[in-house]
């Protein structure tokens, strides 16, 4: 079985590859990355590096002559609040070009499309964990491009299997076998925090939740690459999953256990657009497929703080 990554030089595609080269089933794993937000991890002979946009017809031609039977469509643009300032380059590169990706897949007759799509679309909930049916109705162009490929995908449900995975905030690294995020300039709390000198600013402090700072669920990097690997395998039909611990932290919160490690300095900033006061997962679909034991916030911030070398 050969497989296709998109994005696959990113801080999940990366791993995900890695551990994709263990499985002896798969014969030859081909990356596609531009590199914008990506970087190159390891050699392996399994590993074929192509330096192109996902939406190259060079891409359709590499689907065909390799028989690719499974896709893994990580690449996009995530940044928030970026997409609320830019709107046009996330319709662009994450709708449009993705549907046009999505067609050379089903021409060429691929299996099974996984696509990662993003709690985003939810938007705002106030403290309620949301399941898969909840109402989408996301703040941002970013949340609105992974909905309409999400409804895209779906539309072509007589053409292609398909697996959406909703991540909520994946976190974490694999310090022992060196990955983890690799973009600095990746906004998520953890990454941010981490790489942080000496202060930490709370972008609100006023929200509607128990500390007044906005509460996620945080999902470690090992769990999302467990998932991934395992659904493909498990199920045969289409599937739309929220993949998060389902498990509650507020920022204040995760500032506590990173203190453990590091003491920072809270300057408190004003909201930021795109944000919302409460999103976490209803997983209980998700746990009906596989049996996991969700990794801890603790050992998250670990790992992170391991790989990073603080």
């Amino acid at each position: 079985m050969n497989v296709l990554i998109t994005g696959g030089c990113g801080y999940i595609g990366s791993y995900l590859a890695f551990k994709l080269t263990k499985i002896k089933k798969i014969k030859k794993i081909f990356i596609i990355d531009n590199l914008i937000n990506g970087k190159k991890k390891f050699k392996c002979k399994k590993i074929k590096y192509k330096h192109l946009c996902f939406s190259n017809n060079k891409v359709k031609k590499i689907i065909i002559t390799n028989k690719i039977s499974q896709i893994y469509h990580l690449a996009a643009f995530i940044d928030n609040e970026e997409s609320v300032l830019r709107p046009k380059k996330y319709w662009q590169n994450n709708y449009f070009k993705s549907v046009k990706f999505l067609n050379f897949c089903i021409s060429a007759n691929v299996k099974v499309f996984n696509f990662a799509s993003s709690a985003a679309i939810y938007g705002s909930k106030t403290n309620k964990k949301v399941h898969e049916n909840f109402k989408k109705k996301p703040l941002t162009p970013y949340g609105k491009t992974k909905l309409d490929f999400e409804k895209a995908l779906i539309k072509s449900k007589k053409k292609i299997k398909f697996n959406i995975y909703r991540f909520f905030n994946v976190a974490g690294a694999d310090p022992k076998n060196n990955f983890g995020p690799a973009n600095k300039n990746y906004k998520h709390l953890l990454n941010v925090i981490t790489n942080a000198r000496d202060t930490f600013t709370i972008n609100g402090n006023n929200y509607l939740t128990k500390d007044g700072t906005c509460i996620r669920d945080y999902v470690h990097i090992k769990d999302i690459i467990k998932i991934l690997i395992k659904i493909p395998k498990l199920s045969y039909q289409n599937n739309i999953l929220n993949v998060g611990s389902g498990i509650p932290s507020s920022v204040k919160e995760v500032y506590k256990k990173f203190c453990k490690y590091k003491f920072l300095k809270i300057i408190n900033g004003s909201r930021r657009k795109g944000d919302n006061a409460y999103l976490v997962s209803d997983n209980r679909k998700l746990k009906k497929l596989v049996k996991i034991k969700f990794i801890q916030l603790d050992k998250i911030i670990k790992d992170l703080v391991d790989y990073k070398k603080l």
